[in-house]
């Protein structure tokens, strides 16, 4: 690496922010994206486990009926807003990540830096792994 390079921290709150809305608006989320973000969250939450870096025993996606994602479709194509929860052992239907009508991406609000880590870098991995060919899929058919 580059003297005076810093790699960014893919699980910083404000580097996932900016990782979005540099290349992406709500427009260009659909609901198919929403749950291709629920599997990255997925993923990363049972990798941070296996190496032991999540406290919360049994955090997970939710999916019970009343915390599964909401997402209010906008007007101009994509999404107005959406919330995805998660549940833990001693708690159902906490803020996983929430794409807020004014624009703002929340992370797991009642989390440390340590338990919001799957989700933010779960959040980073669907930009890049997800998002970025898609949207190059849907310029390519004018969607």
């Amino acid at each position: 690496m580059a003297r005076g390079y810093e790699q960014p921290d893919r699980s910083d709150r404000n580097y996932a922010r900016w990782h979005f809305n540099d290349y992406f608006t709500y427009r260009d989320i659909t609901p198919c994206d929403i749950t291709a973000l629920e599997g990255y969250i997925s993923i990363e939450i049972a990798a941070f486990r296996a190496i032991g870096e999540v406290t919360i025993p049994e955090l997970s996606v939710s999916h019970y009926r009343k915390t599964r994602p909401i997402i209010h479709m906008g007007d101009a194509g994509g999404i107005r807003e959406a919330f995805l929860f998660c549940d833990g052992s001693y708690f159902n239907g906490r803020e996983a990540i929430s794409f807020n009508e004014d624009g703002f991406i929340g992370f797991c609000g009642w989390a440390d830096s340590m338990n919001s880590r799957p989700f933010v870098s779960g959040f980073c991995r669907w930009v890049d792994e997800w998002m970025t060919p898609a949207k190059s899929l849907r310029a390519m058919r004018n969607d």
